[in-house]
């Protein structure tokens, strides 16, 4: 069977808590991801929104199995839902 293509994807409020304000302070995001994708860390969680958004248009577009998992969903749902998919590749994109 054709391995699938998984996307987890996540709200805009996830995005945001999990890549801007949860490594507030780091150096990822001051040294780096500041200046390089945003002044500020509302314009941080822009782009990162804006790259999840541009990933489920590839996904959309993708002819490969595929499935999408909400990433609010507990690590360890996650985590047995993907070997799951991947065991058993089923197309059940959103």
């Amino acid at each position: 069977m054709a391995p699938g293509l998984l996307l987890i994807d996540g709200t805009d409020e996830t995005i945001r808590q999990r890549t801007v304000l949860a490594r507030a302070g780091t150096e990822f995001i001051e040294g780096y991801a500041l200046g390089r994708f945003g002044a500020t860390h509302d314009e941080l969680a822009a782009h990162f929104v804006g790259e999840r958004d541009r990933f489920r248009v590839l996904l959309e577009r993708s002819t490969m199995i595929k499935r999408v998992l909400r990433a609010e969903r507990p690590w360890e749902d996650l985590v047995a839902s993907a070997l799951d998919f991947w065991l058993d590749p089923r197309d059940t994109a959103l």
